[in-house]
């Protein structure tokens, strides 16, 4: 992970050396290892690099005098670096920039398509003064964009984009309402009305005042692959999840995996355990966990209990990691990092949770952690609307019927059955259903769904044109019933979720030097799984069946086996800051309130959250955030 940033400005506007080194300052927070950096007149190209992988080294300020005259800043690790090298005839000690460069001028916008990994670029056509900007599929790599009055802006963090006094900061109160009230998140918003999220498997083209955004790739849910037998399909999985995290174990120190004590996680530690022996670098298991001596048999620790089951079947004490204990910090020190790391709040998952692996991890000279996120999504899915697939082969007998290792029941069939019915005559209707049952959840059904922190009297008495009230009206984000099981897997990969978590991870992961990888979100592993039939991912007595059969002889089998995913899981260190530091967020709250900078929240209930010493401090979190957004005035509220 690294970060680029590029800026154009309308022409004969001078963007000068003062604001260049104060965005390239915002942006490299995080002491970048080394940066690049084109500036001439309205154009600004910057790359600032993590050294995470082998061939980083190589990107060099050369690649601006390319004979193309084209520019080009990325943030780029590619899998199938080796074939593209003999595809272009290009030797092996070229940078993945100038790679980049060179497939640009042979495909043009058709070159995203051909690269696999996680990858964000930015290319500058100076003769066409035209910008080509693109994303990997999966969205492991951010950008964010804005423009208005001639000033154009993409950039791996929002902060780079911020920096400019012309980028109104105005709040995006249709995102904010969403994300807090649990409903969906406006595709493609950010907090900030006038910064959006360039989608993953997208490019942009900026010329001549105008933005065009295009799809270039996606999952293949017509595409189907038939093998000869069961044992076809385990090894053809394996080979491709072995290749996966292969590709990711390239790093510049010690390579580190996310150890949770759980199926996904496991698999990834003990594949890439025997293949080590290829790298140099130790592999180390992280995981959050206790002491082991103490361990009293909690609920939600009995997953991570299990680590301890991989460290004894590996004998590997010396490589595990147990992180147990909090590092000092006052929940103002949270919520200001969080800010800091994410220009906000992180998306969909709290940064603070990872917060002591993250630091552990730079303490055992780590800069590379692979997690088994998101597993649950596609590659080890549990498959729960199996019945999907019959539903698609229109077995209707086999629909209600055939049963699989699910916790879904015959309730769950019915309703899926008459939204999967309903899609395929006519999907509005559909949405129109599931409309008019949010319009009936009660009182406060055009605010803020089931949230009640906000003030409604505030907005109320700032709307004056009706508009707030129309964004707030619905809040639900809904694409329609899956049809079949493949759809719904797409669905579930596919959704915000994944990349902005991924991104929020990331991102948090610069303060360390760290950078998070993700096998399971390898395109060939998940065309595969996506294309195979449902017979070979979940069985009558085994949920997740080609997932645990390939990483048979990895793990132990009461990991690989077991099925009570419910009875255990990672318990984050956040969950104990509030009893740990007792009235720090009741201080924090105070000094808001003194300021008057968070008149959109209700006191009242954000009291009684404190008061209720059993409420999860992450709840809060994000109010906590807004709060310190308008008090630092960063956004207009």
């Amino acid at each position: 992970m690294g970060s680029i940033h590029a800026v154009i400005n309308k022409e004969g506007t001078v963007i000068n050396s003062k604001t260049v080194h104060f965005v390239n300052t915002q942006s490299g927070w995080w002491n970048p290892d080394s940066s690049l950096e084109f500036h001439q007149k309205n154009v600004l190209l910057v790359q600032q690099n993590l050294h995470t992988h082998a061939k980083v080294h190589l990107e060099s300020s050369s690649i601006f005098s390319h004979p193309s005259k084209l520019k080009i800043v990325s943030d780029t690790r590619l899998d199938n670096r080796q074939d593209l090298l003999k595809e272009m005839k290009l030797d092996e000690q070229v940078s993945n920039s100038f790679l980049i460069l060179e497939l640009f001028l042979k495909y043009a916008f058709d070159t995203p398509a051909k690269l696999i990994g996680a990858f964000s670029f930015i290319i500058w056509d100076p003769q066409k003064k035209m910008l080509f900007c693109a994303r990997d599929h999966m969205g492991i790599k951010p950008l964010n964009y804005h423009f208005e009055n001639d000033l154009f802006i993409i950039a791996s963090q929002k902060k780079s984009i911020l920096c400019f006094d012309e980028v109104d900061k105005t709040a995006n109160w249709r995102n904010i309402f969403n994300s807090q009230s649990g409903m969906g998140i406006p595709p493609n918003s950010t907090n900030y009305l006038k910064i959006s999220v360039l989608p993953p498997a997208h490019f942009l083209v900026f010329k001549e005042g105008e933005v065009l955004i295009k799809r270039y790739w996606e999952l293949d849910i017509t595409k189907r692959i038939t093998l000869g037998n069961e044992g076809d399909y385990v090894e053809r999985f394996k080979e491709l999840f072995t290749l996966a995290i292969k590709d990711r174990m390239d790093t510049t120190a010690n390579l580190g995996t996310h150890l949770s004590g759980g199926l996904d996680s496991s698999g990834i530690s003990g594949i890439a355990r025997s293949l080590n022996k290829d790298f140099a670098q130790e592999v180390l298991h992280f995981s959050y966990g206790f002491e082991k001596e103490k361990f009293t048999g909690q609920k939600l620790l009995i997953e991570n209990s299990l680590a301890f089951d991989f460290v004894n079947y590996h004998n590997i004490e010396d490589n595990f990691i147990n992180v147990h204990k909090l590092r000092p910090r006052t929940f103002e020190d949270m919520v200001a990092e969080e800010c800091l790391f994410c220009d906000g709040f992180s998306q969909t998952n709290n940064v603070n949770t990872e917060y002591e692996i993250q630091y552990a991890a730079r303490e055992h000279n780590t800069k590379v952690m692979i997690s088994g996120f998101p597993g649950d999504e596609l590659v080890s899915s549990f498959c729960r609307p199996y019945y999907l697939e019959y539903f698609e082969r229109r077995q209707w007998i086999n629909y209600f019927t055939k049963k699989m290792r699910s916790r879904h029941d015959r309730k769950e069939k019915i309703r899926a059955f008459g939204g999967a019915l309903l899609s395929t005559i006519n999907e509005n209707f559909t949405n129109k259903l599931v409309t008019y049952y949010y319009d009936r959840k009660g009182p406060n059904k055009a605010y803020f769904g089931t949230n009640n922190y906000f003030d409604k009297d505030y907005f109320e008495a700032i709307d004056k044109d009706g508009s707030l009230k129309e964004i707030v009206t619905y809040p639900m984000v809904h694409f329609g019933f899956p049809t079949s099981l493949r759809s719904y897997q797409k669905n579930h990969i596919c959704r915000p979720h994944t990349s902005r978590r991924i991104e929020s991870e990331n991102l948090t992961g610069l303060n360390f030097g760290l950078e998070y990888r993700y096998p399971m979100t390898d395109i060939r592993v998940l065309q595969f799984l996506l294309a195979i039939p449902m017979e070979e991912k979940i069985g009558p007595n085994m949920s997740r069946k080609i997932f645990r059969l390939a990483t048979e002889g990895y793990i132990p089998d009461s990991i690989r086996l077991r099925e009570d995913k419910n009875s255990g899981s990672l318990k984050p260190m956040i969950h104990f800051y509030k009893r740990k530091f007792g009235r720090s967020p009741w201080d924090l709250w105070e000094k808001y309130e003194k300021a008057k900078c968070v008149p959109f929240l209700k006191p009242k209930p954000i009291r009684r959250y404190f008061a209720n010493t059993e409420n999860d401090p992450r709840g809060l979190m994000r109010f906590m955030i807004l709060a310190q957004l308008g008090y630092d005035k960063k956004m207009h509220f």
